[in-house]
């Protein structure tokens, strides 16, 4: 089995069929909060940032590594930052 480690890079709202689609979850709860902020109307206040800024999310995955071209339809970039095999 692997393990991948990934970011993506993108504006509200954040596209969180993507979480399932690529089986991944984020990292931390600082990602966490930045999801359910950007998809619940409070981004913009909770976060200082308004609507426009990109913002960043860390997600692992550990069946499968990301799909960066659907991470693309969605206007949002995605980088693999770390392959490891687990066992």
């Amino acid at each position: 089995m692997k393990r991948y480690e990934f970011v993506v890079t993108g504006r509200y709202p954040f596209p969180t069929d993507m979480l399932r689609y690529d089986v991944c979850s984020p990292v931390d709860p600082g990602d966490v909060s930045r999801i359910e902020a950007s998809i619940n109307g409070r981004f913009k206040q909770r976060e200082g940032q308004s609507y426009a800024d990109r913002f960043d999310i860390r997600l692992v995955s550990f069946r499968k590594p990301p799909t960066v071209d659907r991470w693309n339809s969605f206007g949002w970039s995605c980088e693999l930052i770390r392959e490891e095999k687990v066992t």
